[in-house]
């Protein structure tokens, strides 16, 4: 009887187990897969590098409700300074300003550097190939499955994203003044 306990223990775990999603390796079933999380990252540059956006994409790939929270870019936004767009609250709040805002982007070429994804998430890392100073950047994009009829089968839901912004300003023309040293002893 302790035998067959045991035998049921380790079935239900392995169960539990294999359901999880692996780090990386989407578990099917509704879980995003290496081709999926590799689509959402070339969609989501195509839409945020401001070279041909593409407003039936921006439809089809992220969600109505969808906030961009991003205090490097209100950083950017707000001139490295203290400016209209807070640094803890949402870049963008909805599907309307995410397309707004990238529709009128200038051209930032951006590519991949690493993919990472689970279930419903992909993280990538990026550089963005400005002059004369690099700028190396994440992005952390949460996503739902799409609804039925959607081209895509999972829609971006929430994005993250972080960037050297000091150095982005620099090589948009911004003068970026270092802080004094500490004082000495």
């Amino acid at each position: 009887m302790r035998f067959l306990c045991a035998i049921a223990v380790v079935s239900a775990f392995q169960s539990y187990v294999s359901a999880l999603p692996i780090f990386g390796f989407g578990a099917g079933n509704g879980c995003l897969t290496k081709h999926t999380a590799y689509e959402l990252v070339k969609n989501f540059i195509q839409l945020t590098n401001g070279d041909g956006f593409n407003e039936t994409l921006a439809n089809a790939l992220i969600a109505e409700d969808v906030v961009d929270t991003s205090g490097s870019v209100a950083s950017i936004i707000n001139g490295g300074g203290v400016g209209p767009v807070p640094l803890l609250g949402p870049t963008l709040a909805n599907r309307t300003q995410f397309i707004s805002s990238n529709a009128a982007q200038a051209r930032t070429p951006y590519k991949p550097l690493n993919i990472y994804w689970t279930c419903d998430v992909v993280t990538f890392r990026f550089e963005i190939t400005f002059e004369p100073q690099p700028v190396l950047g994440i992005t952390i994009l949460e996503t739902t499955p799409a609804p039925e009829g959607n081209e895509f089968p999972f829609i971006i839901t929430q994005v993250y994203a972080e960037l050297n912004a000091a150095a982005f300003l620099i090589d948009i023309g911004a003068k970026v003044t270092p802080p004094p040293p500490p004082p000495t002893k």
